[in-house]
C-alpha cells in the first residue's frame, strides 16, 4: 500500500504505472480529504473504458455533449468495477 497523497489547498493528482508489473495509482487531495485508486494488476483503466462504452451505447442515439461520467458510473458502480478488476479505492481525511 502507498501512503496517502499530501493534502493541500487545491487538488493534487498523481499517477504511476510500473512498466514491468502494470501497477498503477491515481489520486486526488483537496483540503484534508483524499481519494486514490491502487490498481496492482493495471486492469482498471481498460475495464473502466469497456464499462463506459457499454453504458454509452445504451444512451439515446441523439445524446450529444460531454460524457457525463459521474452519471454513468456512480460511487457504488466504481467500487464494484474496481473490486472486479482487483483494484482498491481508498478515501479518507488527514489531520
Amino acid at each position: 500500500m502507498l501512503p496517502a497523497l499530501p493534502a493541500g489547498t487545491g487538488a493534487a493528482y498523481a499517477k504511476h504505472k510500473h512498466p514491468a508489473s502494470g501497477y498503477a495509482v491515481a489520486g486526488v487531495a483537496a483540503g484534508n480529504r483524499f481519494a486514490r485508486v491502487e490498481d496492482p494488476r493495471g486492469n482498471l483503466g481498460a475495464a473502466l473504458l469497456a464499462e463506459t462504452v457499454v453504458r454509452l451505447a445504451a444512451r439515446p442515439r441523439n445524446a450529444t455533449g460531454l460524457l457525463p461520467l459521474p452519471e454513468l458510473i456512480g460511487r457504488e458502480e466504481a467500487a464494484e468495477l474496481a473490486a472486479r478488476s482487483g483494484a482498491h479505492i481508498i478515501t479518507g481525511s488527514q489531520t
